[in-house]
């Protein structure tokens, strides 16, 4: 915690700014210190961030020889032991149960209709779902494993193979059609290595070389270019039109010649492939290390104690024409920019004195907040016992007395000459000579203030102590009108610890999770995974650069963002199913699926294709006709067990940090049969059972009765014979006797 300040007369190469508000903590205010700082060794260069992929995501083979990125999004690692597909949150395998012969490397490039070729020593295959079919190479009979096929983006697939180039195009059928070319004028052996193709252009690899061929004209790039002599495998066009090529390390061509990238810069291992992405990213495929990403590629560098600073708790910053100070745990240092390197100072009279402070002052010096070492000729300071003021040349503070003896954290001065300070007790305002406070009551989010900042335009920033929302407040007069930004936003973590505005009102947020940018629409949050040196960021370490750079301090180092004029413009993302099944069966989406009852219970993951501010990525689903509403989450796995019979259809889309949602949400159709007993001539024969019975039942009661009466008409008519009969032979009988 700050515990005073002094003044280090220090010539700055900036016009001297006039006194303005301060914002610094101090437990004691002690008489003011004059140092003389003299200047330690430069130290080591800025680092980069990488993000390595491994067993732990399911990369089972770690050396990786080829990386390619397909049309839908995915991610694909050729390796020494198969071929593997990244989503963004795991690898899914293939080889030789999906019909990819085993091979020590392979390459991965596009088809001109958007399907995925692999070649190796095997041949060439075209992937179909989640299996690989051959395609046949006419004349040649192996591919070129290290980055051998190559899609120009103007329908023509290059593929290097062990007869030289061959070309792959799209029948008028959409079948494909394979066909050597000659070996190009300039080229002593047939075209067996790394290839990049472009708009009709074609990198490759020649003897120790690279080579370009363009209209059958092909110029070598060697040692008088800055590319040293050695077997180069892969090579790589990002959005600035530089080119990079991998050996051992990188090799980045830029106005005609070459640099190299390597270890010291926190590569981790040598490196075969190297691939630029559709959102600026660049990765890496190791030697026996596996996957990287290179966080913030061409935006974010990265200064810690291996970079020449002695603590990676950096606090204020300080911007100037030769440079810039930072104030760490450590010190105090100046950092200088040559050529491509920065290189680091430390202020040896300064020592290893806490500096949490840093301002400029009239007359080019620089004064710094430090713990333990005294105040100095500051206008207003802010501590732990309330806020302090002292008149330009008079040397001594006296406390503010219409501000309570509280803890002031920020204390920033607006345009018109008002004061605005951050208070453990709320936000107190200076207009004129008159001080009001705003608390929560009057419409704030919350009492404890840490951080503020005023725009151009007068609007005043408020940052707080845990709620992780921002508060803008638009003076209007005496009215002011206030709007939160939190949650809803996508704003995550509890503490926020800087703002700053730029001259276009634009607003920088450092938090406890990373640091946010609002442009005046997009809010977007930047963390490790992004570039930043770590996610939790310092109190006050946050600072705007003239050239438009930001600067911030972390507790795991200080980080600098230049943002990038050619990084591609941001696409909505795409999502994908990664697994679908049902019961315990998997099916694939185009699937024509109809399963019985018992596999009534759907699992569904999936991923958004984006690999950029993935902690800001949201989906959301519905299950037609279950629900045609949709519903949001942000896990990866949702699961619909106990499924009635009928027909559904499952539809996800993702929502990437800036806002944009999915333009065409991912879609799974499918059938649940009915049980035989719920069947509908099951049912209908339930229904007609009693009927028929019952007809049954009366039908054979009527013949039994029709039986029945037969018999006994039978038997009647049979009796009334006898005594007809009977009759009869009495009559007869009575005649004979007459006539006796």
């Amino acid at each position: 915690m700050l515990k005073g300040l002094f003044d280090c007369a220090l010539p700055l190469r900036t016009a001297p700014d006039s006194c303005c508000a301060s914002h610094f903590i101090g437990r004691a205010l002690r008489a003011p210190l004059l140092a003389v700082l003299a200047l330690l060794p430069a130290l080591h260069a800025q680092q980069y961030g990488f993000q390595n992929y491994g067993t732990e995501q399911g990369l089972t083979n770690l050396e990786v020889t080829t990386l390619f990125q397909d049309r839908t999004g995915f991610l694909w690692a050729g390796t020494a032991n198969g071929v593997f597909r990244f989503d963004g949150q795991g690898f899914l395998g293939f080889g030789p149960d999906e019909g990819l012969p085993r091979a020590r490397a392979v390459s991965i490039g596009e088809a001109p209709d958007g399907s995925v070729l692999a070649g190796s020593q095997a041949g060439l295959f075209r992937n179909r779902g989640n299996r690989f079919v051959p395609l046949k190479l006419p004349g040649a009979n192996a591919v070129n494993p290290r980055q051998g096929v190559a899609f120009d983006g103007t329908g023509r697939t290059y593929v290097a193979t062990d007869q030289g180039l061959a070309v792959v195009t799209l029948a008028a059928d959409a079948s494909l059609q394979v066909r050597l070319l000659p070996v190009p004028a300039g080229v002593k052996q047939p075209l067996f290595a790394a290839l990049f193709a472009s708009r009709g252009v074609v990198w490759f690899r020649c003897d120790q070389a690279l080579c370009r061929m363009e209209r059958d004209t092909v110029t070598t790039f060697g040692a008088p270019q800055g590319l040293p002599p050695s077997e180069w495998n892969t090579i790589a066009l990002d959005g600035a039109g530089d080119l990079w090529v991998a050996s051992t390390g990188l090799a980045i061509h830029d106005d005609g010649r070459f640099r190299i990238v390597g270890q010291t810069a926190g590569l981790n291992a040598p490196v075969n492939s190297v691939l630029l992405d559709r959102e600026g990213a660049l990765w890496l495929g190791y030697v026996g290390r596996g996957l990287a990403r290179w966080l913030g590629y061409g935006e974010w560098e990265a200064f810690q104690e291996e970079s020449g600073l002695t603590s990676d708790r950096v606090y204020e910053i300080l911007p100037v024409a030769d440079g810039v100070w930072a104030g760490t745990e450590g010190g105090l240092f100046h950092g200088r920019k040559t050529g491509d390197s920065w290189k680091w100072e430390r202020m040896q009279n300064v020592g290893a004195v806490p500096v949490h402070a840093l301002q400029r002052a009239p007359g080019g010096r620089l004064w710094l907040g430090t713990e333990g070492r005294g105040a100095a000729l500051f206008l207003w300071a802010g501590t732990e016992r309330g806020l302090f003021v002292s008149a330009p040349a008079g040397g001594r503070f006296s406390r503010v007395l219409d501000l309570p003896a509280i803890r002031v954290w920020s204390v920033t001065a607006a345009p018109n000459g008002d004061l605005w300070a951050g208070t453990a007790d709320g936000l107190y305002h200076l207009s004129g000579s008159h001080w009001e406070r705003l608390a929560k009551v009057a419409g704030l989010v919350d009492d404890a203030i840490l951080a503020t900042a005023v725009s151009p335009s007068g609007d005043v920033w408020v940052g707080y102590q845990a709620s992780g929302t921002l508060t803008r407040i638009q003076p209007n007069g005496r009215d002011l009108r206030m709007t939160d930004y939190g949650r809803a936003q996508g704003l995550a973590g509890g503490a926020t610890y800087a703002v700053a505005t730029d001259e276009r009102g634009r607003l920088w947020a450092g938090t406890d999770q990373g640091v946010v940018f609002w442009d005046g629409e997009t809010w977007t949050t930047y963390g490790h995974g992004d570039g930043l040196a770590w996610d939790n960021c310092d109190l006050h370490a946050l600072a705007l650069a003239p050239d438009g750079s930001v600067w911030i301090g972390t507790s795991g180092g200080l980080s600098h963002f230049r943002p990038s004029g050619t990084r591609p413009a941001a696409r909505p993302p795409a999502v994908a199913f990664t697994a679908l099944l049902l019961g315990r069966s998997p099916f694939n989406p185009s699937d024509d699926v109809s399963v019985d009852a018992r596999s009534n219970t759907l699992t569904a993951r999936y991923s958004a294709l984006t690999f950029a501010h993935q902690s800001g990525v949201q989906f959301r689903y519905r299950l037609a006709p279950l629900s045609d509403e949709w519903r949001e989450t942000n896990l990866r796995e949702i699961q619909f067990p106990d499924l009635p019979p009928g027909a559904y259809r499952l539809q996800i889309a993702a929502r990437d940090a800036s806002g944009q949602w999915s333009p065409q949400p991912a879609a799974f159709g499918f059938e649940i049969r009915a049980p035989w007993w719920q069947s509908w001539w099951f049912r209908l024969l339930v229904v007609l059972l009693p009927i028929l019975l019952t007809a049954f039942l009366l039908l054979n009661r009527q013949r039994r009765e029709a039986a029945e009466r037969q018999s006994l008409e039978e038997a009647v008519d049979q009796r009334t014979l006898e005594l007809h009969n009977q009759t009869a032979e009495l009559q007869r009988q009575t005649a004979l006797a007459a006539q006796e």
